[in-house]
């Protein structure tokens, strides 16, 4: 992996990233590992922190390969993209969420694994290279990063320097 890597996170987004990711988990852990139990702006960074690295190893398909904790709406998903600025990531989450016909797919992984192996994975499969190939310079890590930072008074410890 390399910093320019477009899909990877850069070394450059810095520790304070790191940091605040450490915290949000620390948060999410009290909150019996249910994103939806957080405050802002724990929730989305923790949201956002987790989805991209899957989203980053794998994609979509892995992504809705993946067992939520606390099984989230995969709206939720998309508003905390959205909430960093990562529109077209936020999009293609929802558009290919449509493609589980069928009412909660968060809470069935079994059935999504089975559409998934089938058209419904091609779709998928299709949404995210249009996604990724469509980008205009959308860099997660890096909006994410800002996001923190512009919250940095949430988690900021307070023995940390300032930086």
């Amino acid at each position: 992996m390399t910093a320019s890597a477009p899909h990877q996170k850069p070394h450059m987004v810095d520790d304070f990233l790191d940091r605040a990711g450490t915290r949000a988990f620390a948060k999410l852990r009290r909150a019996r590992n249910d994103p939806r139990n957080l405050s802002e702006p724990f929730r989305t960074l923790a949201v956002v922190y987790a989805a991209q690295g899957v989203l980053d190893n794998g994609g979509l398909r892995y992504f809705f390969e993946s067992d939520w904790p606390g099984q989230p709406p995969y709206e939720l998903f998309a508003q905390a993209y959205r909430a960093i600025g990562a529109t077209e990531r936020a999009s293609a989450i929802e558009q290919a969420a449509k493609e589980f016909a069928f009412a909660s797919p968060e809470h069935d992984r079994n059935r999504r694994c089975e559409l998934l192996d089938g058209a419904v994975g091609i779709r998928i499969d299709a949404i995210d290279r249009q996604s990724v190939a469509g980008r205009t310079g959308e860099n997660v890590w890096s909006l994410l990063a800002a996001f923190a930072r512009s919250h940095e008074h949430a988690f900021r410890r307070p023995w940390w320097r300032p930086w």
